[in-house]
């Protein structure tokens, strides 16, 4: 919480698993998270509790780090005699993530499509001339399927699935999917 004299409050550093910048039921305390309000630093505790205090009334810009989470900037209002509680969702860095398809022979396959399941929510990628796409992904678990008919004469089949995990932290991920 930020408070100005004689106020008080609570204010929690957590995890955005959901990517919605809003905190809900399951997102889980981030301790240890630095917290900057008014040129005043302090550092979340184990249950993501921080606490400013003697705070001069007006409208802030925060600043919260955490190791794995992008930089968050929320908006303080702090008004005389009262506490302001603010709640700050922190969401993970995202991987850049590689996708092939492949035939049999290991030559990659251009303008498939690739459905990306998992995560906060599906999404569809394109195989570049070389058989590969890239994205951005949350850390979680993800499926990946090609199930696509080309548009051209004679149509062609692609099928195959594989499955990616992307860990916490932002490293770089790719998986390879075979037609099968």
């Amino acid at each position: 919480f930020v408070r100005t004299k004689g106020g008080g409050g609570v204010g929690h550093v957590l995890a955005d698993w959901t990517g919605k910048c809003k905190v809900e039921t399951n997102e889980t305390a981030r301790a240890g998270a630095t917290v900057t309000v008014a040129g005043q630093t302090t550092k979340s505790n184990g249950p993501g509790d921080y606490a400013i205090t003697d705070v001069q009334p007006g409208v802030y810009t925060g600043l919260v780090n955490a190791t794995g989470y992008s930089p968050a900037q929320p908006q303080v209002t702090i008004v005389s005699g009262a506490s302001t509680t603010t709640d700050i969702p922190l969401v993970p860095i995202p991987s850049a993530a590689t996708v092939s398809f492949v035939g049999s022979d290991g030559v990659g396959i251009p303008q498939v499509e690739v459905q990306v399941k998992g995560g906060a929510s599906p999404t569809t990628l394109f195989t570049n001339a070389t058989g590969i796409a890239t994205t951005s992904l949350a850390p979680g678990d993800y499926s990946l399927t090609v199930n696509y008919t080309s548009t051209g004469s004679p149509a062609v089949h692609y099928a195959g699935q594989a499955s990616l995990h992307v860990p916490f932290g932002g490293q770089p991920v790719a998986a390879t999917i075979r037609n099968e």
